[in-house]
C-alpha cells in the first residue's frame, strides 16, 4: 500500500520561571495568603508604620464551600508548652478552605472514633494525635486522619524534633492534612520576613507564616528595605542603610552570620534570586541612571548580561530573538527541536485503516533520496477520520541521527496491512460484465468451466474471492479481449459449455451516453464521469461516479478524453461502465 506522506515538525518545549520562596521547605505553588503577608511587610517597609504585635487577616466568600473538620486535642501535648491542635486548627481555618468543629476531650491517633458520632457534629474530617517526649530530650509528634463521611482511616505521620521546633511540627502537619483533603500543597510550615520600625529603630523580623514565633534577625537605626528569600529558605538578601547608603547584605537565618554581597558606587537595591540560587538580580546606579544587573551570589563583578539555557537540545527551527529586542515573559524567543527521531503522519485510506495496527513496520521513500528506503514503525493512529478524503492519520517515527530527514518533506510509505490469509486471483483473470463476476476454471482436456464468483477488498494486481473458487483452481487470465458486455459473455460461456443460450437469464439494460473522463481512481476502482443528458434513464448533465467492469475498460482511455460509453445497473444505485473509447469532441 502507498500513501502520500508529510514529516512534521517536532518542537522541543520548555520553559524556565521565577519563583522566589520565603521559606523552609521547598514548595511550590504559594497560596495568596502569602502574598497577603508579603504585601504587608513590604508596606511595613516601605512606609515605616508602627509595629503592632498582631494583625489578622480575614479572607470571606468561600463559607459554602468550607470543609468542616475537626481537631481534637492531642494527647499530652501541654509537656511540650505548645497547643498543638489549636495551631493545626487555626492554620486550616486561616486559609478559608476549612471551618472548625469544636472537639471536646483529648484523642490520639490510636483511638477507634464512632464515626456515627462525629457525623452527628457536622465534621467532615476529624484529626487527632500525640506527644511524647523521647530519651533524648525530643519530641514524638504523631497524628492520623479519618474521612468522617466515608468512615475511612486516611493515615498520618510521626517526626520527632527539638522543643523549640514544636511549632513547625504543628505547621508540618496543617500542611499534610491540607493537600490530603484538597490535593494542594500547603503553605504554613513556610515563614515571612518583614521590617518594622518602633522607637526610631529598624528590626527585620523573621516569623511562621501565622506571624507567630517571630525574631528578630536585624535591628538598626537606619532603614532595611526589600527582604528577598533565597530559594532553599535558607539565607535572606536585603538592602540596609547602615552605612549611611544602601547596601545589599545576605544573611545566613539559622546562624545569624552575614556577608555584604553589594556595595557599589551609587545606589544598591532591589536584590531577587535566581531559582537555582545561584545568584542575584540586583538595581544598581554605578554607572548613573538605575539598570538591572546579575551578582553571583558569592560575590564578584555584575554583569548586564542574562544567560537563559535551552531546556533540551537540538536545532534551532526559528529565531526571534535579535540585539536589542525586549521580551516579555512567555514570549518564545528560540524554537528547538529535537530531530534525532521525527514523526512521518501518513494518511491511509478509510477501507485499509482496520488492519494497521501499532508497531507495523514501515519503508518509507523519499524523492530526495531516490532509490533509498527508511525503515520505521507506527507508533500511533489518530482516533479521527478526514471527512474530505476519507482517509485517517497513522504517525510513523523514524531514525534521523544523521540528520537527513528534515521537516516538511514529503514521502511514500509501504505499510503491511495485518489480515488472515484469503485466496486471491489476478484482477486479468475476472471477467466482470457489469452485472456478476465470472473466472474461467481449466478442467483439462481442453474444457474449460465458467464459475461465477464473488469478490472483495481490490488491489493493485489482485483481488480477494470470498466464494465461488478453491485453492488451486487453474484459472485462465487472458480472456478478457473476448467480452465487453454481459450479451457476449452469455454467448462466450455458452459457446465453451457446448451449449445453446435457449433460455437466458434476463439481461440489464445497457444505455449509452457521452461525456468526459474526469478521473480514474486505480485504488478506489472508480471513474468519474462527467456526461451529458441518458434519453434513457431521464438523466440531465452531471458528474456522477461508475465502476469499471473490469481493468482492460479502466484503462481504455485516458483521463481528460472525451468518451462514449455503456453502462448498466448492476445492482441498485450501482452503475458499472462495461464499455468505453474515445470519441471526438463535438464541435
Amino acid at each position: 500500500m502507498r500513501c502520500p506522506l508529510l514529516v512534521r515538525r517536532l518542537y522541543g518545549m520548555g520553559a524556565a520561571g521565577l519563583n522566589l520562596r520565603p521559606g523552609r521547605e521547598s514548595v511550590t505553588g504559594m497560596w495568596h495568603r502569602r502574598s497577603v503577608l508579603g504585601g504587608l511587610g513590604a508596606v511595613g517597609a516601605g512606609l515605616a508604620l508602627p509595629a503592632l504585635a498582631q494583625f489578622r487577616v480575614e479572607i470571606a466568600g468561600v463559607g459554602a464551600t468550607q470543609i468542616p473538620v475537626a481537631v481534637a486535642r492531642f494527647r499530652d501535648e501541654a509537656a511540650g508548652g505548645q497547643p498543638i491542635a489549636a495551631i493545626v486548627r487555626a492554620n486550616l481555618e486561616r486559609s478559608g478552605l476549612f471551618r472548625g468543629v469544636d472537639a471536646p476531650g483529648a484523642l490520639d491517633e490510636t483511638a477507634r472514633p464512632v464515626m456515627a458520632e462525629w457525623r452527628a457534629r457536622a465534621a467532615d474530617a476529624l484529626v487527632a494525635g500525640s506527644l511524647t517526649r523521647l530519651a533524648d530530650g525530643r519530641f514524638d509528634v504523631r497524628y492520623k486522619l479519618w474521612d468522617v463521611v466515608q468512615g475511612e482511616d486516611l493515615g498520618g505521620q510521626s517526626q520527632a524534633v527539638v522543643a523549640a521546633d514544636l511549632r513547625l511540627a504543628a505547621h508540618r502537619i496543617s500542611d499534610a492534612i491540607f493537600r490530603q483533603l484538597t490535593g494542594e500543597p500547603g503553605v504554613f510550615a513556610t515563614r515571612v520576613a518583614y521590617v518594622t520600625r518602633s522607637a526610631g529603630r529598624f528590626s527585620l523580623i523573621i516569623a511562621d507564616a501565622d506571624g507567630e514565633g517571630a525574631q528578630v534577625a536585624l535591628a538598626s537605626p537606619e532603614p532595611i528595605i526589600s527582604p528577598a528569600w533565597s530559594p532553599d529558605g535558607r539565607q535572606l538578601a536585603y538592602v540596609s542603610f547602615e552605612t549611611q547608603k544602601a547596601v545589599v547584605w545576605v544573611q545566613e537565618v539559622a546562624s545569624g552570620r552575614r556577608r555584604m554581597l553589594a556595595n557599589f558606587r551609587g545606589s544598591n537595591s532591589a536584590p531577587a534570586w535566581s531559582p537555582d540560587g545561584a545568584q542575584l538580580a540586583l538595581t544598581l546606579s554605578r554607572d548613573g541612571g538605575s539598570r538591572l544587573f546579575l551578582l553571583s551570589a558569592a560575590g564578584g563583578e555584575p554583569r548586564r548580561t542574562l544567560t537563559f539555557r535551552a531546556p533540551t537540545s537540538g536545532v534551532v527551527l526559528e529565531r526571534k530573538a535579535v540585539q536589542g529586542m525586549r521580551f516579555a515573559t512567555g514570549e518564545p524567543l528560540l524554537t528547538i527541536a529535537d530531530l534525532s527521531r521525527v514523526w512521518l503522519i501518513a494518511e491511509v485510506a478509510e477501507q485499509d485503516i482496520g488492519r494497521v495496527r501499532i508497531g507495523t513496520p514501515a519503508r518509507v521513500r523519499l524523492e530526495a533520496y531516490p532509490g533509498e528506503t527508511f525503515d520505521g514503525r507506527v507508533s500511533f493512529v489518530l482516533p479521527t477520520l478526514q471527512a474530505a478524503t476519507r482517509s485517517a492519520q497513522v504517525r510513523i517515527e523514524l531514525a534521523n541521527a544523521d540528520g537527513r530527514l528534515k521537516p516538511d518533506m514529503f514521502a511514500q510509505v509501504d505499510l503491511p496491512l495485518v489480515s488472515a490469509p484469503q485466496l486471491v486471483l489476478p484482477n486479468a483473470a475476472i471477467i466482470d460484465s457489469g452485472t456478476r463476476r465470472v473466472a474461467l476454471v481449466d478442467m483439462g482436456a481442453g474444457r474449460f468451466e465458467s464459475r461465477e464468483i464473488e469478490t472483495g477488498a481490490r488491489g493493485d494486481e489482485f483481488t480477494v474471492v470470498k466464494r465461488g473458487l478453491r485453492e488451486g483452481d487453474s484459472v485462465v487470465v487472458s480472456a478478457n479481449f473476448l467480452l465487453d458486455s454481459e450479451a457476449n459473455l452469455r454467448a462466450a460461456l455458452a459457446a465453451l459449455k457446448g451449449g445453446s443460450n435457449t433460455n437466458p437469464e434476463p439481461v440489464p439494460v445497457v444505455h449509452e451516453a457521452v461525456g468526459t473522463l474526469d478521473e480514474v481512481d486505480a485504488r478506489a476502482g472508480t471513474l468519474l464521469i462527467t456526461h451529458e443528458p441518458v434519453k434513457s434513464l431521464n438523466w440531465p448533465t452531471m458528474t456522477m461516479e461508475f465502476v469499471p467492469a473490469n481493468s482492460a475498460v479502466a484503462q481504455a482511455v485516458q483521463p481528460g478524453a472525451a468518451i462514449r460509453f455503456e453502462f448498466v445497473e448492476r445492482k441498485p444505485g450501482e452503475w458499472v461502465v462495461t464499455k468505453m473509447e474515445k470519441r471526438e469532441p463535438t464541435r
